[in-house]
């Protein structure tokens, strides 16, 4: 059993800043902690501009700035030492997101995105690289991120899951049944063996810790396993909100979001506690926007 913190440090991993997410996107205080389940919401919102306007074009922005780092291993990004070869590759990143058929990948990126940003756990494995590879499988979650919890001298694994739909409900329909289908289909271990296999970080003592938790595909009894769901959905109050100073308009978002609270909570409560597995861990973050619709269409523009 390992005695050392993987921690050596985890956070030396995380490509996104906390500074790029405080540029677009913000939350409330409050969180929910769903009966019966080991599993807690976090409300987040889009900015806004000095207009009142919501900054989903920032927020895609950012997210283009990160498509390298999201999709590419260490190795294969320090390959590309030339101008061109950059170029190269950011093309290749771009016509992944741009292909008609992946239109998720806006949303797993969006995930990625928060998780680094604000739970400050880096990815593990550039699936997106992976899939461009028809001899390597990629079924399974949304995303793969880990952190150490120094307080339960833990690994914390978590499986993404990202549902951007019109309604709330959907999304979060759609995200219990995927997870399920995961556990019914035997994926964690699959999951796991991916760290193993396609570990996207460079190589050296965090990469033998971090891979003594997970051999063969199989956890430790000192790795825990979470699912990290977004649930993006749209809503109408963006576009509702008095004129004014800035600062007032979004103490109206924000309170406008906590009248919504009843009606996602019970939306929550009833789609998450159809889980068979309670002992189950989830992070659950909550964020609507104007449209999700418009915001691929930016996150695909500014690429």
């Amino acid at each position: 059993m390992i005695t050392s913190s993987p921690a050596l440090s985890l956070e030396e991993y995380l490509q996104v800043g906390v500074e790029r997410y405080t540029a677009c996107l913000d939350s409330l205080e409050d969180t929910y902690e769903l009966p019966g389940l080991r599993a807690t919401a976090h409300f987040h919102h889009l900015k806004l501009d000095g207009n009142g306007r919501p900054r989903w074009n920032d927020l895609a922005k950012n997210l283009a700035y990160h498509i390298l780092s999201y999709c590419f291993t260490v190795q294969r990004r320090q390959e590309a030492r030339s101008d061109v070869e950059i170029m190269e590759l950011r093309d290749e990143a771009r016509a992944f997101f741009r292909d008609e058929q992946r239109a998720g990948e806006a949303g797993e990126m969006l995930l990625y995105f928060i998780l680094e940003a604000v739970l400050r756990a880096p990815q593990m494995v550039a699936k997106i690289s992976l899939k461009t590879n028809p001899a390597v499988e990629t079924f399974g979650s949304d995303g793969i991120h880990m952190k150490w919890s120094d307080e339960e001298s833990v690994l914390d694994l978590f499986f993404g899951e990202a549902k951007l739909y019109a309604s709330f409900a959907k999304a979060a329909t759609d995200a219990v049944v995927s997870i399920e289908k995961f556990h019914t289909n035997r994926m964690e271990e699959f999951e796991l063996r991916m760290v193993t296999r396609h570990f996207k970080h460079a190589k050296g003592p965090l990469k033998d810790a971090i891979l003594g938790y997970v051999k063969r595909g199989t956890a430790s009894e000192t790795v825990r396993i979470n699912h990290a769901c977004l649930l993006g959905y749209d809503w109408k109050a963006y576009g509702k909100l008095p004129s004014g100073r800035v600062a007032e308009m979004i103490a109206a978002l924000q309170s406008e979001y906590r009248r919504d609270m009843k009606r996602i909570h019970d939306i929550l409560d009833d789609r998450f506690s159809r889980f068979s597995n309670k002992e189950l861990r989830f992070k659950i973050f909550v964020l609507p926007f104007t449209s999700v619709d418009e915001f691929r269409r930016a996150f695909l523009e500014t690429l």
